[in-house]
């Protein structure tokens, strides 16, 4: 599983964290953290933040650490760097840390242009490593490879035409988006190499011991949503026109707005169809929305309290949203970069300096409990955490569903619309269904201007899909809309009358 990984000061690693099986009141938390030249790594325990590992002296030779793995015993810890300008792939580099030692990987192919690694497996000796290495010919620069590495021997062990055998495709076969490696094996997902890669998925998983393959598994990885290890429930930051939105332009996705709870995998993706909107129903209905309280577009989400709770948090307030019904609001008094989930509580990372301090918090009663601190003067990153869920399955949750409000909804969104020289205040906004009043039709227009060609008609008292907008030209608001297929523009009004109003439910 991917998590949410967080900037406490410079930037942070993107790696898949180990989850680690943890009954209550006995977690344990695994993080690195960057000082100076080097990287220190720690272990929080509810007995507190125990002394730093160091990783051996010389081990480190980029700025670019781009992963890092440490097994559950902390005896080995693997790291893939990068040149400054992110040309160059340097071989991964092994530590033993009982002894203070290192190596780097004698691999027996040239010229890779990127790794992945996935978690260690159990035994805490072995990990998967995919790349991508320079090809013949001009049609296919690239090749990808996969297998498996011993860190004992330092042998790699190729498997890419076993892998691909199982159907398991990509943009170049063998190289894989790689998660954990548990007792059935490791997680993996398609992935695209000079391209975007996957945002959210489902994880196959393949075990290079028994070769047996599952293309379905129900564990997720995503950069929106967190998922309970035990019950594979999930809760993710989406978005719905149905409650207060953002109208800012994005590149990729909406600005999320709304917490919502996924019962399991089947009910990604989170983002969905041409508009991005979360389709909510009684299975999947959004458990948060107030922004006043949480920016959900910022802040962050966990399950926290083996699963028994949802905490969503921004300058250091937030809510506990309880999954057996209601919730209650709190204040932690500092803004933490990151929150992790425990058995008990939650860990929440306090910024101080040239140090994190690290709380603990019980839930439901809210007790702060400083375990210690960690030296840092650069990055961190999330290494491993407590698998949650124990407790909570296998009855789903019942979180209290949140209701659209859509007099709330008109209230805010309109006091938010600009008002357009010339014209009155708008009342109609984005993402939401219009009608043209009753009379003349509206002309749909290629540009916001009644000098743009005339692409289709809106005819008096029919309704259309407000897209975008308002475009200010001419004393007038434009709007782009589809109507029954034809997108446009067309304009609100003009000298003191409304030509367009809002359909309320």
């Amino acid at each position: 599983m991917i998590r949410r990984l967080f900037l406490p000061i410079l930037f942070v690693l993107l790696i898949a964290p180990t989850l680690v099986s943890a009954q209550a009141g006995a977690w344990e938390v695994t993080v690195a953290a960057q000082l100076g030249a080097n990287w220190n790594i720690y272990r929080i325990t509810p007995d507190g933040v125990q002394a730093p590992i160091p990783l051996p002296a010389g081990m480190i030779i980029s700025s670019n650490l781009t992963q890092m793995l440490v097994s559950s015993d902390l005896r080995y810890a693997v790291v893939t760097q990068s040149s400054a300008d992110y040309s160059t792939s340097y071989p991964p580099r092994v530590a033993d840390l009982k002894l203070g030692t290192f190596y780097e990987l004698t691999l027996p192919f040239n010229q890779p242009g990127a790794y992945t690694m996935s978690g260690f497996d159990p035994s805490g000796t072995r990990f998967a490593l995919s790349t991508v290495v320079g090809a013949v010919g001009p049609d296919y620069p690239w090749r990808g490879i996969f297998g498996v590495v011993d860190v004992t021997t330092g042998t790699f062990t190729d498997y890419t035409e076993q892998i691909v055998m199982t159907g398991l495709t990509s943009s170049i076969n063998g190289w894989y988006q790689l998660g954990d490696w548990d007792a059935n094996g490791i997680y993996m997902y398609p992935s695209c190499y000079a391209c975007e890669p996957p945002f959210e998925g489902e994880y196959a998983q393949w075990s290079p011991d028994t070769f047996a393959y599952m293309p379905v598994t129900g564990v997720i990885f995503s950069i929106f949503a967190e998922q309970l290890a035990v019950t594979r429930e999930i809760v993710s930051r989406a978005y719905s026109t149905d409650y207060p939105f953002s109208t800012e332009p994005t590149a990729y996705f909406p600005i999320q707005n709304i917490l919502v709870y996924k019962p399991s995998a089947a009910f990604l993706p989170t983002f969905e169809g041409q508009t991005g909107e979360h389709e909510i129903t009684s299975m999947s209905p959004v458990i948060f929305n107030d922004p006043n309280v949480v920016d959900l577009s910022v802040g962050q989400s966990e399950w926290v309290a083996d699963g028994q709770y949802v905490l969503a948090v921004n300058n250091g307030s937030g809510m506990l949203i309880n999954r057996a019904g209601g919730m209650n609001p709190i204040n932690l008094g500092f803004q933490p970069p990151e929150v992790i989930g425990t058995t008990d509580g939650f860990l929440a990372l306090q910024d101080n300096a040239d140090q994190i301090i690290v709380h603990h918090f019980t839930v439901p009663g809210m007790q702060d409990q400083v375990l210690g601190s960690l030296a840092i003067g650069g990055r961190l990153s999330i290494l491993a955490t407590p698998d949650l869920g124990a407790t909570a399955a296998p009855v789903l949750a019942n979180f209290t569903p949140v209701a659209a409000n859509f007099a709330q909804l008109e209230a805010i969104m309109l006091a938010k619309q600009p008002v357009c020289p010339g014209f009155m205040p708008s009342r109609i906004f984005p993402g939401q269904q219009a009608r043209v009043t009753p009379g003349a039709a509206n002309r749909l227009r290629s540009i916001a201007s009644t000098s743009g060609d005339v692409v289709g008609q809106i005819p008096g008292g029919a309704t259309f899909q407000v897209i975008f907008g308002p475009e200010c030209s001419e004393n007038t608001a434009w709007w782009y809309v589809n109507y029954e297929g034809v997108q446009g523009y067309t304009a609100e009004g003009m000298n003191g009358e409304y030509w367009v109003e809002l359909v309320r439910p």
